[in-house]
């Protein structure tokens, strides 16, 4: 019998846990951004041998676009740029994950191990999704700094629309990773295994 108050339980702590680390007054949000903004200048900050790539902070965000992904061609000086939610899909992705893990019924030892292997997965993919942004903004005509046939183009452009723009997978897969890195075998059979019968 599987314990639905306990699950409940579970996700009720989990969600407060969430919106505690979400809400803007804690001030962690804006900590968060800063870094991610440094840590991406560093990682992605020259594309090839011409690309130069910087993330900047907008300081009055619209629609919770709060950076500011601007490219420039060193050969031939074209630049351009586009607008990135690092809230959205870098920081309540990153939280939800801290608040699945910290919330489950393990000890310490295995929580600390699975919040640290669950936040290495969520960062590998908050950077992947920024690397998406820049290899689809650099495969434009207005940037010139990759030439790509018809076919990856469309490739790509579907790529960045479900990686970049699409709200789901910031909520969906950080569940993925939570069981990946939390949930064993052992786990599922503790929380299914039916009630012990009390003797007539």
């Amino acid at each position: 019998m599987i314990p639905v108050k306990a699950i409940l339980f579970y996700f009720a702590k989990a969600a407060t846990i969430y919106v505690a680390l979400a809400l803007p007054i804690a001030g962690i949000g804006e900590v968060y951004n800063h870094t991610f903004r440094t840590l991406a200048n560093g990682a992605f900050g020259s594309f090839g041998d011409d690309g130069l790539v910087r993330f900047e902070k907008i300081e009055h965000p619209r629609a919770m676009l709060d950076t500011r992904v601007s490219i420039r061609n060193l050969r031939n000086n074209l630049s351009g740029s586009t607008e990135f939610s690092t809230r959205l899909c870098a920081y309540l992705p990153t939280i939800e994950v801290i608040a699945l893990v910290l919330a489950t019924p393990i000890n310490f030892k295995r929580r600390f191990r699975a919040l640290f292997w669950a936040l290495l997965l969520i960062s590998a993919f908050v950077a992947a999704r920024a690397y998406i942004l820049i290899l689809f903004c650099a495969a434009q005509e207005s940037f010139h700094l990759i030439t790509v046939s018809p076919t990856t183009m469309s490739f790509l452009s579907g790529l960045h629309r479900v990686g970049v723009h699409w709200a789901s997978p910031n909520f969906v897969l950080p569940v993925f990773v939570w069981i990946i890195a939390t949930i064993r075998r052992e786990d599922i059979q503790r929380f299914t295994q039916p009630a012990p019968q009390l003797p007539s």
